[in-house]
């Protein structure tokens, strides 16, 4: 299944979501949901978003509806996760021994927070030419809502949820946190979908931060905890100095050696030839720098390297010796090019497994028992 498009395979998703709707049950809290993510990959980059005055319950209701709808919506972003934060919920601590006195049970106290938790059609109102559904939220917020619930009548009087309860508005996860250093925050981590550009992903997602700063209050604090494009963006101006530094070292050392301009200048261009070459390949095919591209540019330009300093110096042996140029050249390829091709082949026969890698590390897996 890793030759399948995420996209054919998402719309496969959906309509077996679909198909199975009516075998879900009606209380269902939330409809099942996926995401275009690998599981097992991190995230690009991780959000924190702090306060000296808000609590995390506030911040959390930022993350999820300023953030994290916003920034799933960015091309190549599979994933939005919030953690650390606490949702707002209300508590209601029953008293055995007051329910007891009452003549009531807990059953009785969880039906009748039901009974006036529903939000559901109140009615309707029929004419003669419209008919309308009287729809009414009778979901409770607050603690303060809960409290005057009457759950039954004993002799005569009511008896309400805060008679016989602690009713406290409280968080719904109080074992979950996160922490920005030493201060409590709310973690936005993001996951590319599978094929995305690492980079580009993390580059729109920085260009869009300063619009939603704008759009939150000025007492919130967004910083990034985590950001894998640090070490890819590292590697990649490694390599560049790599490359360059190697382009001077050949330079370098054939021209103290040779003592010859024009033997210098043929590596001076063979080198950044073949990798200008090698980069119109890669664009051709839609191959991007990752890793593996960049340690195989690398390893080739060190077989250029190679191959250009041999062939150099058996070509100029031959004209100290008083060939003519043409005939030097044509002496010293000939000589030493299958000695050349050999070498150039007997390393790139070490780098042959590389060619049988799956696109997905440790796709190999599935056929495992």
């Amino acid at each position: 299944m890793l030759d399948l498009n995420i996209d054919v395979a998402e719309q496969q998703v959906q309509a077996s979501i679909n198909s199975a709707a009516t075998f879900l049950p009606a209380n269902l809290p939330n409809p099942p949901i996926y995401s275009k993510t690998n599981p097992a990959d991190t995230p690009v980059i991780t959000l924190a978003l702090s306060s000296d005055t808000l609590p995390l319950m506030k911040l959390e209701d930022l993350a999820d509806t300023v953030l994290s709808q916003k920034i799933s919506q960015l091309p190549g972003v599979g994933l939005v996760s919030i953690s650390g934060g606490q949702k707002p919920a209300v508590r209601i601590q029953a008293n055995p021994t007051a329910l007891a006195s009452y003549g009531l049970s807990l059953e009785d106290l969880r039906t009748a927070l039901a009974q006036a938790n529903v939000n559901q059609a109140k009615g309707n109102l029929d004419g003669p030419r419209q008919a309308f559904t009287i729809w009414a939220n009778d979901q409770l917020l607050t603690s303060d809502a809960y409290k005057p619930i009457v759950i039954a009548y004993k002799n005569g009087a009511p008896v309400r949820i805060k008679d016989v309860a602690n009713v406290v508005d409280g968080a719904e996860n109080v074992k979950q946190a996160a922490w920005e250093d030493d201060k409590p925050a709310v973690i936005v981590n993001i996951q590319r979908q599978p094929g995305a550009n690492i980079i580009n992903v993390v580059d729109r997602i920085q260009n869009l931060l300063p619009q939603l700063k704008a759009t939150l209050p000025s007492s919130v604090q967004v910083a990034i905890l985590t950001d894998r494009t640090t070490t890819i963006r590292a590697s990649v101006k490694d390599v560049q100095f790599e490359l360059m530094l190697t382009v001077a070292l050949v330079v370098m050392v054939i021209f103290l050696f040779l003592r010859s301009l024009a033997a210098t200048s043929i590596p001076s261009v063979a080198v950044p030839l073949s990798l200008v070459g090698t980069f119109g390949v890669m664009y051709l095919l839609g191959y991007s720098l990752d890793n593996l591209s960049l340690m195989a540019l690398t390893i080739s330009t060190g077989f250029v390297v190679d191959d250009a300093i041999v062939m150099i110096e058996n070509i100029t042996r031959y004209i100290e010796e008083g060939e003519s140029p043409l005939q030097a050249a044509l002496k010293g390829s000939e000589q030493i090019g299958f000695t050349i091709l050999s070498l150039t082949v007997s390393l790139i026969a070490v780098l042959i497994p590389l060619l049988f890698m799956q696109d997905v590390v440790g796709g190999c897996s599935r056929n495992l028992p």
